[in-house]
């Protein structure tokens, strides 16, 4: 049985992995360390990919979906357009 480990990926009727939105992001080829820095300067360059993005709100819904499941110390980097202060923000008014 296959996982579907990736963003925006899922398990499909017969277990196979079916790729989802991660395919169409405009982060697709972009380097990780402009979306995983803790640098203000490259948070904002990420922020600006993300908000050209065809599929930033399904990258942000999976984002908050899955934030509290990241380890505290591990929860950063830029997720549809949404740093790691924006998110927890956002859930704390979601709650």
């Amino acid at each position: 049985r296959h996982r579907a480990d990736r963003p925006g990926d899922r398990v499909g009727e017969a277990g196979g992995v079916v790729s989802g939105w991660r395919d169409d992001a405009a982060c697709r080829g972009t380097g990780a360390a402009v979306f995983f820095s803790r640098e203000r300067v490259a948070e904002a360059a990420a922020v600006r990919v993300c908000h050209g993005c065809p599929v930033m709100s399904e990258c942000r819904d999976w984002a908050l979906d899955h934030e509290t499941l990241v380890p505290l110390n591990d929860q950063f980097g830029v997720w549809g357009g949404l740093t790691h202060e924006q998110r927890r923000a956002a859930l704390g008014a979601a709650s």
